[in-house]
């Protein structure tokens, strides 16, 4: 029998402010999130999560332009006519509407389908997962959620076990009518025994990545391996396997441990070792993250674009830990640390979160880049524009804090 759709989801409001920069060092941001879940039958879910949001204060476009303008290279674009014409912030609705989920799931006697934008996590692994075919690094961003996927997801479970299969799709498909071999799909098999409260999975999954290579061409890479998680005691986990498309390991092994403290007292530690990153010097310098297209800026004084593999870490040896301590049901206290073990720059994530009453969470959490200068303390190197450099130093925060308001409804 048809249900009644359901309607729930947050509004949100968030502030940063941004320690040691230049320019505009604060930032807010409103978000609302809906969502809207209907069960036309018992077996037919058709679930819609569409978010709202608008900035103001700190921009990263404006804060380049203002930099350059500020430089040496701004009376020589002035006079060659050639100055910085950034579009708006919000030229396009794309840029404050979005869809993140919009599924449509069927539970069938022998298969459960989802089809459409849905969360695609893979791996076990608490920071860096290598079975995932879209990796992000949630731990040192505690407000957000994981980035939706086109995808046709399948599960057929065999007993205690499983097997699924994964198609995903970019969200730009004009590739599709050229060259099959480019087309702008991946895909990825999973299947999972369960045995003595250990779950064994076998993966491979085969990645889309657009025209990251020096030649822009697209390419495709693949992984093979396994992903292991048990219970001793502690919780453990294994993950790795080979990068096809690279020739090179990942390996991730990790445990958690969770005691009856307060509320709860729980804490993980990790270890990763990524054969596709480069070593301390050779990874590729920390640019400020706006290309001259976004800025306005089209003269013969800019160097030729140049196009990397996109990654979420640029380093091979990695260790994080996490520590969570929840002092009674309403409120909680945590720290996360991601360190580049080769580099010697790390992150500290500190957080604390309330609830007040039954609807409303508030949170604070500081971004704290400690150690020596590296991935994670990066030290921006003056940019090439023209004859003269441009030090975009002040881009890269000493800190960040975060403070938030989320009210459920």
């Amino acid at each position: 029998m048809p249900s009644v759709p359901e309607l729930a989801g947050y509004a949100e409001v968030r502030a940063s402010w941004s320690l040691g920069v230049e320019g505009t060092p604060w930032a807010l941001v409103e978000r609302v999130r809906p969502r809207v879940r209907v069960m036309p039958s018992d077996r037919v879910r058709v679930e819609i999560v569409p978010e709202f949001a608008l900035a103001q204060g700190r921009h990263l476009v404006d804060e380049v332009v203002r930099t350059v303008e500020e430089s040496e290279a701004g009376p020589l674009l002035d006079a060659v006519g050639c100055a910085p014409s950034p579009p708006p912030r919000y030229a396009a609705a794309s840029q404050y509407v979005s869809v993140e989920r919009m599924q449509l799931e069927l539970d069938l006697p022998a298969v459960d389908l989802t089809v459409g934008r849905q969360a695609v996590a893979w791996g076990s692994g608490l920071a860096f997962r290598p079975s995932d075919l879209y990796g992000e690094v949630l731990l040192t961003e505690p407000w957000r959620e994981r980035r939706g996927v086109n995808a046709l997801r399948a599960v057929v479970p065999v007993g205690d076990h499983a097997l699924t299969a994964l198609l995903v799709a970019d969200d730009d498909l004009s590739g599709v009518s050229a060259d099959p071999g480019s087309w702008p799909f991946g895909g990825a098999l999973k299947g999972t025994v369960r045995a003595a409260g250990v779950d064994l999975s076998a993966v491979g999954t085969v990645r889309h990545v657009p025209g990251w290579a020096a030649d822009g061409e697209s390419r495709r890479d693949g992984f093979v391996g396994v992903d292991v998680r048990g219970t001793r005691g502690v919780g453990w986990w294994i993950e790795g396997g080979w990068h096809v498309g690279e020739d090179a390991p990942e390996v991730v092994a990790g445990v958690d441990w969770s005691l009856p403290v307060l509320t709860m007292f729980t804490v993980a530690a990790e270890g990763r070792w990524d054969g596709t990153g480069s070593p301390p010097g050779q990874a590729p310098a920390v640019p400020p993250g706006v290309d001259a297209a976004a800025l306005g800026i089209d003269c013969a004084l800019l160097p030729a674009p140049t196009s990397t593999r996109p990654r979420v870490t640029s380093g091979r040896a990695y260790a994080d830990a996490l520590v969570r301590v929840a002092f009674d049901p309403t409120w909680s206290a945590s720290a996360a640390w991601v360190a580049n073990l080769e580099d010697g720059s790390s992150m500290l994530v500190p957080s604390v979160a309330a609830l007040l009453g039954s609807r409303v969470t508030a949170a604070v959490v500081a971004q704290v880049p400690v150690g020596a200068r590296g991935e994670f303390r990066p030290e921006v190197p003056a940019l090439p524009l023209g004859p003269v450099r441009v030090d975009f130093a002040g881009l890269v925060p000493d800190a960040t804090l975060q403070a938030w308001v989320r009210t459920a409804f």
